[in-house]
């Protein structure tokens, strides 16, 4: 199909686009599509597979390993035993840090942090605030802890920067990011992280809406909806 394109064009150049056009236009270069056959229907060992694929994706990031293939292949991966086992081993895998890195990064929006530019030396650095955050999700989940510690914990993770930042005694954290307790600080969970804090402030002052906005759509799952006609922004004072 894509060879018929490249007889359409006035040269080999313009041919030459029609079909690199053509092919990452279609669908199956932009998603990953499931196998089917012309009826929309998938076989069962496709549907096995596609399972496979899904399972890799959402907590590898990357294609499935040959035990998962070897599974879908045997027609095993569907026993809700097998799913669970494979899940489990697929979570205390390195690869499974790609959960956090996309999935927590969307959902927390800490991928937005690439746009904040603190002043320099007030704030930590951006990737030091995102990492703080994504190493607490990975923790959470790796550990299978008490889902309420997003909210609740008396923990984060942090280098030597983020500890001065929050006033806790550098001697406790080396260079790298390692696990420290809050002790007598008045942070817990996710809410006292300077991620959160950054996301949800203006440039010179905090922001109590954009606070409680970020908590209703992210933990809560409760939009807010659109102001009343007439509701005016307040002076900027």
């Amino acid at each position: 199909r894509l060879f018929k394109l490249t007889k359409d064009g006035k040269s080999w150049e313009d041919s030459l686009s029609l079909a690199l056009k053509a092919m990452l236009l279609s669908p199956k270069f932009l998603f990953r599509l499931e196998n089917q056959n012309e009826h929309g229907e998938a076989t069962d060992q496709q549907a096995d597979f596609s399972l496979a694929s899904q399972l890799s994706f959402f907590l590898w990031g990357s294609v499935p390993d040959e035990e998962l293939l070897a599974l879908a292949r045997n027609g095993n991966l569907r026993d809700v035993e097998v799913f669970r086992n494979q899940i489990g081993r697929l979570l205390k895998s390195p690869k499974a840090r790609a959960l956090a890195d996309g999935f927590a990064s969307q959902w927390l929006q800490t991928r937005n942090l690439i746009n904040y530019r603190p002043a320099q030396g007030l704030l930590p650095s951006s990737e030091s605030m995102q990492q703080e955050t994504l190493f607490f999700f990975d923790y959470i989940l790796r550990e299978e802890k008490d889902v309420r510690d997003f909210i609740q914990a008396d923990y984060t993770f942090m280098n030597s920067r983020l500890a001065t930042f929050y006033g806790i005694d550098m001697r406790r954290v080396g260079e790298g990011f390692q696990k420290v307790s809050y002790g007598s600080l008045p942070r817990r969970g996710v809410l006292g992280h300077a991620s959160f804090l950054t996301l949800t402030s203006d440039a010179t002052r905090t922001s109590p809406v954009k606070r409680g906005k970020w908590v209703m759509e992210n933990l809560l799952d409760s939009p807010l909806p659109p102001p009343p006609p007439g509701a005016d922004s307040l002076d900027d004072q």
